[in-house]
Order: structure tokens, then C-alpha cells, then sequence
């Protein structure tokens, strides 16, 4: 009989257009195994929606409540970040939902798998009118120190976060570099500033099952 991988997927428009989800879903296919796949997709939520969304009641659109009641999930891929970091919305802000997210998990019996947050356009990415302009600019000299390219700080900082409530051991953190570590040199794999194409998303989802597959069968063999 074959392998079963029971895999939850919560995050932002990364997540919700599926793309991520059945390239995962294709490449753990071919690695013998049956994924059983929930996926949830908020787009335009930072960190903080993605967490609400957890509670929200079932029959909201965006809700992903059945993760924690459904007793269905073994594993949780969380992708944020992108709106966080667009945002500026601040470093601590985006460590302390990350947190919570990895908590619920790790309470509720599933063990979170957190996406670094992704490399992408971010000098680039233009507010679409001049109130979220003037806030974002008020964002970045608020939260950022006036830094545009915040991603590497947010990412250091959750690790930080996890590191000292000792959430570290139990997460899985993928790192989004063997993807690219620099946005203008990997266009090919950009739709647009902040999303990726169906190569970059192929490139991804391949990246995850892996990480997936390694750390299923690191917890089947003990």
C-alpha cells in the first residue's frame, strides 16, 4: 500500500491560487507517496489575518478552522510574509503571529513547516493610490528604519523569536534561497514583483516536498 501524507497549507495569494499546492501535490506523487492536501488562501493577508483565520467560524471563505478541529492534518506548510514585509507592518509584528500560528500547530498535535519569507520585488511593488503611499512610506521609517529591503531582517527575527521560546527544535524552517536569493536576477521565474509564474511555483512546490518527504520520513522511522 502506499505512503499517506496528510499536509495542510495556509498562507496568502501564493496559496490560494493552487498553483503551490499541485506542484507539491505532483512531485510527492511521484515520490510514491499519497498526499492528502487542505489548502487555504487568503490573498493580500499579512501574518495576522492568516492566524484569525484559523478561528474564523466554517463558513467563512476564508476560513481554515477545520486545520485544528478536523484531526485530518500531520503536517502545516505556513507561507507568509510577502504582505508583511509590502506592508512594513514591522519585524515583531510578523514574529509574533509566525509564533502563534507554530504554537496552535505544535498544541494541536501538527508539525508546522514554515516557508522563509519569500524573495521577491519589493522595491518595486508601488502602492496603488497616494494614502497607502504616504502610510507606507510612515511604515517603513516607523517599523523599518527607513530600510526598503526589510526580508532578511524578518526573517532573522523570527528565528530569533523561535530560538528564544525554544519553538526552534519542534519547526521546520525551508529556506526560500534555493529558490533565489535576488529577485532581478531570477525574473524568469516572476509573474510580477510579489508573485511567482507557474516555473517559479513548479520550483517551489518541488523545494517543499522534499523538505515535506525528508521530514516525514524522519518521523516514520523513529
Amino acid at each position: 500500500s502506499r505512503d499517506k501524507i496528510r499536509l495542510g497549507i495556509i498562507g496568502d495569494s501564493w496559496v490560494a491560487d493552487n498553483n503551490l499546492k499541485n506542484a507539491i501535490k505532483v512531485n510527492l506523487i511521484e515520490s510514491g507517496v499519497t498526499p492528502q492536501i487542505s489548502n487555504y488562501g487568503h490573498p493580500g493577508a499579512k501574518s495576522r489575518q492568516i492566524l484569525r483565520n484559523l478561528f474564523l467560524s466554517e463558513n467563512n471563505k476564508y476560513s481554515s478552522k477545520s486545520i485544528l478541529t478536523g484531526n485530518n492534518i500531520d503536517y502545516l506548510v505556513i507561507v507568509a510574509g510577502v504582505n508583511d514585509t509590502a506592508g512594513h507592518i514591522g519585524k515583531e509584528f510578523y514574529a509574533h503571529h509566525i509564533s502563534l500560528l507554530i504554537k496552535y500547530s505544535l498544541a494541536n498535535g501538527i508539525k508546522p513547516l514554515v516557508l522563509e519569507i519569500p524573495e521577491y520585488g519589493i522595491e518595486e511593488e508601488q502602492p496603488n493610490n497616494l494614502l497607502s503611499f504616504v502610510k507606507k512610506v510612515v511604515y517603513i521609517w516607523l517599523f523599518d528604519d527607513g530600510e526598503v529591503d526589510i526580508i532578511n531582517q524578518y526573517r532573522n527575527h523570527l528565528k530569533d523569536n523561535l530560538a528564544q521560546s525554544e519553538l526552534l527544535n519542534s519547526t521546520i524552517i525551508i529556506p526560500f534561497s534555493s529558490i533565489t536569493n535576488d529577485y532581478k536576477s531570477n525574473l524568469s521565474l516572476y509573474k510580477n514583483p510579489s508573485h511567482l509564474n507557474s516555473k517559479g511555483y513548479s520550483k517551489l512546490g518541488n523545494m517543499i516536498s522534499h523538505v515535506v518527504l525528508d521530514t516525514w520520513k524522519n518521523d516514520t522511522s523513529k
